[in-house]
């Protein structure tokens, strides 16, 4: 009797721990309902319809967590949509049933990638890439990470390692063109400094003609110098020169248009110099100064101090206090005018998306104060050669005075434009970048008119040389007054 009680027990004991194995492990589904389910979650997620994915799953996924391939396609529409903690508890779920998922560690170090947790992400691409030296995803993964941390030498190394086994690569080779323009640097630390550029010289010329019957010619040179690995000495020059088909007329818009008279001209002088030291890797103090000088031999000194935020390569924060000369016309180089203020920008960008924001607020030498905001914001489609993108470009710009002074001086000035795109990037020696905005400005009191702009930017890298052309017109009002200008500038850079 007690041997069949012992015998009843251990079989008993034996499913109770097959059933717990069996529990504890990924299952692929079996009816065809299920696999039917999950051929329509995979198209929903293939067409970006990530609610209806969850709509299919989560239900089913809940009663079924042994069903990984479900529950992964349900992680992933709720990464897409920005639902990240339940995103995680899937992958992570997945990952204590089969340890070596690679898509659930793939989408977990991706997550963690995207909240800056680094150590934990860089941990699962390693793990990853150990088990396949040939993972794509994993390599990329694992070099933005590094980018991000600023640690240079050990990107460069897996980026090296992914290029071997992926040599066609459009995001490696991304990546390899940007960590290309980078000296190296090791493991990001306290004690290191953000080296942001090498010294280098350049030459600038712009052309500009607008509808007031101004025309500027300017030429800007520039040298960079490395003093020491923290640093940084700019010396720049700029000569301009600018004319103006007679008076200014104040018509009832507020925009300026030449009362035809004779042409008359100007030409201004202006040398800075500007101090740059990196006291940490993600803090730079800025100063300096200069002066500039008027046709009539008139001087004035110029000054400026900041500090620079950046955070890697893909964000950055610029506040800056600085005296600059106010030159749009002839007739505001008379009246000797500089502005004195604060001016902050915002800048972010990753390989996908690019976001600037810049706020200012300067008070002029004829005691007008200028208050100006920008937002420009653009999303990239694609990830090859050619790239299509969408954005938006929003303008406010204000002044307490309005005065006859040459320059544009509106109590209220704004400005709504959406823009389309196209990006030529990764060829051998050429990028470009082209670009169309179009919406509606509007001048208080007078109502909203019709606007657009045109931008053709072009790039030409020959080592360490660089080319940069540009076209631009742009139909809305100007500095100047005007309604619309071309802008034409071309420079070559230098780096040693």
């Amino acid at each position: 009797m007690i041997d069949k009680i012992l015998l009843i027990a251990m079989c008993t004991a034996l499913l109770i721990v097959q059933a717990n194995a069996e529990a504890g492990v990924c299952r692929k589904p079996e009816d065809q309902a299920t696999v039917e389910m999950q051929e329509r979650a995979q198209h929903a997620l293939q067409i970006k319809s990530y609610r209806a994915v969850e709509e299919e799953l989560r239900l089913y996924v809940a009663a079924h967590p042994e069903q990984c391939d479900l529950s992964l396609l349900l992680g992933r529409a709720y990464m897409f949509r920005k639902r990240d903690r339940s995103a995680e508890k899937l992958f992570r779920a997945v990952l204590e049933r089969d340890g070596n998922n690679r898509v659930a560690m793939l989408e977990l170090a991706r997550i963690d990638g995207y909240h800056a947790k680094y150590s934990e992400s860089n941990r699962f691409y390693e793990v990853l890439l150990a088990a396949d030296p040939e993972d794509e995803s994993a390599s990329v993964g694992l070099v933005r990470n590094l980018m991000d941390m600023e640690e240079t030498t050990n990107a460069v190394a897996v980026l090296k390692a992914g290029l071997k086994a992926h040599p066609n690569s459009l995001q490696l080779q991304e990546f390899q063109d940007e960590l290309s323009t980078q000296p190296v640097k090791g493991h990001n630390n306290e004690s290191e400094v953000q080296h942001r550029y090498q010294s280098q010289v350049q030459d600038w010329t712009y052309i500009i003609v607008d509808s007031a019957g101004d025309h500027i010619v300017e030429n800007l040179s520039r040298s960079t110098i490395e003093i020491t690995p923290r640093l940084f000495v700019h010396l720049t020059t700029r000569v301009r020169y600018l004319s103006s088909q007679g008076g200014i007329l104040e018509p009832v818009d507020e925009n300026a248009e030449s009362l035809g008279g004779a042409t008359v001209s100007a030409v201004t002088f202006q040398g800075t110099t500007r101090l740059d030291y990196h006291l940490t890797h993600w803090l730079t103090l800025t100063g300096g100064g200069g002066g500039v000088r008027f046709n009539n031999g008139t001087s004035r000194g110029l000054f400026r101090g900041g500090l620079d935020l950046h955070k890697g390569r893909s964000l950055s924060f610029n506040a800056t206090y600085l005296k600059t000369p106010v030159l749009p016309t002839q007739e505001a180089e008379t009246f000797h005018l500089t502005a004195q203020g604060i001016r902050m920008r915002l800048d972010w960008s990753k390989p996908k998306d690019r976001m600037h924001l810049s706020l200012s607020e300067l008070r002029y030498a004829d005691t007008n104060l200028r208050h100006e905001q920008q937002f420009e914001a653009l999303h990239w489609f694609g990830a090859r050669r050619v790239d299509l993108g969408t954005g938006v470009d929003v303008e406010h710009l204000g002044f307490s005075q309005t005065l006859n002074h040459g320059y544009f001086s509106p109590s209220n000035y704004q400005s709504y434009m959406a823009s389309a795109a196209v990006r030529l990037h990764h060829f051998h020696h050429f990028n470009a970048e082209y670009k169309f905005s179009s919406g509606a400005e509007s001048i208080k009191p007078s109502p909203f008119r019709f606007v657009y702009e045109v931008t053709a930017d072009n790039f030409v890298n020959l080592g360490k040389w660089d080319l940069h052309a540009n076209y631009t017109f742009d139909h809305s009002t100007q500095s100047t007054g005007a309604f619309q200008t071309s802008f034409v500038s071309v420079g070559v850079k230098y780096a040693f």
